[in-house]
């Protein structure tokens, strides 16, 4: 099953491959910090400097499979914070 707009994957499959990311990072973070990770089915499957190089095995090896790629941070979720401009009312 090939995934396109038409077939995404599901919910059930991404927050999977999230909850396994977070329940590993500790250890992907001691193994492979900056690197980029590969997880399917729970698991790490492959990992690489290179996050296009992992990408194009992961996409060779699972071609119509999830595969969840993040690069290890320090921390498992990266906050991101917007400056929001401030508009005064005319008069």
């Amino acid at each position: 099953m090939k995934f396109t707009q038409a077939n995404p994957p599901t919910d059930n499959e991404v927050e999977r491959e999230k909850a396994a990311y977070f329940a590993l990072h500790q250890v992907l973070w001691q193994k492979y910090p900056g690197q980029h990770v590969a997880i399917y089915n729970g698991e790490l499957v492959d990992h690489d400097t290179d996050g296009v190089a992992l990408s194009k095995r992961v996409y060779q090896r699972y071609p119509d499979q999830f595969v969840l790629i993040r690069q290890v941070e320090q921390e498992p979720d990266r906050v991101l914070y917007f400056r929001s401009p401030r508009f005064e009312a005319s008069s």
